[in-house]
């Protein structure tokens, strides 16, 4: 098999993309949390905070219980719609956000279950999980686009009269980019299974944490 200038062009181009992939999503999770504040609209809650300090003292009392010594960093999300979630980063530290609607809404008690869901998230670094199985069917996907988009420039398969190598990279490149889309479907299946995780972790490491948990969820 002879390698020309070609090949290597290709070859080049096929790991420029993956490794691409590969840090872009890396970045977009680092700074991500920054991101989120700014289009929630969310502002960092401290202890002696005269209007939501109790909510800070709410999750720091259920950090303590699922073993945490620092307690995530509490942001209070001015949008309208009811939601709590948990993220994060490296750089940005846990953290746990609660909209304004939510605070409405739900009683102490059922507010607590929630953030054992959320704190759940945070122990069972689900964050991190995500990304990583996240990152596998972005990375599969360029590398089939790339060997696919490659085996039709390069290898000849978008014209008749260079080698045949092009086709067979034309087919693995589908190949691969069927993968990808498969393995999203094993993405949600981690997602959900994660959730499961997670309310059970509010169920078991919160008083009444069950019942309390079904209601905010009904609602």
């Amino acid at each position: 098999m002879v390698v020309d200038g070609r090949s290597i062009g290709g070859i080049a181009l096929v790991t420029s993309l993956v490794v691409m992939a590969f840090f872009l999503t890396l970045f977009q999770w680092l700074i991500g949390p920054f991101l989120i504040n700014v289009m929630y609209r969310a502002h960092e809650v401290k202890p002696d905070d005269p209007t939501y300090g109790w909510v800070y003292d709410m999750v720091a009392d259920v950090a303590r219980a699922n073993g945490f010594k620092d307690v995530p960093k509490v942001y209070i999300a001015d949008v309208p719609f009811p939601n709590a979630f948990a993220y994060g980063s490296p750089i940005a530290g846990k953290r746990v956000a609660i909209t304004l609607p939510l605070l409405k809404i739900l009683k102490p008690g059922e507010l607590k279950a929630v953030l054992g869901h959320e704190i759940g998230h945070l122990r069972h670094r689900d964050v991190e999980v995500l990304m990583a199985v996240g990152l596998l069917p972005t990375v599969i996907y360029w590398l089939g686009w790339s060997l696919w988009w490659g085996g039709g420039w390069w290898g000849g398969g978008w014209s008749e009269g260079r080698d045949n190598n092009g086709g067979l990279l034309l087919l693995i490149g589908l190949v691969l980019i069927a993968v990808s889309f498969l393995f999203q479907l094993f993405v949600l299946y981690i997602n959900r299974l994660r959730e499961a995780y997670a309310d059970i972790n509010g169920a078991l490491t919160v008083e009444n944490g069950a019942r309390n948990l079904q209601r905010p969820l009904q609602r």
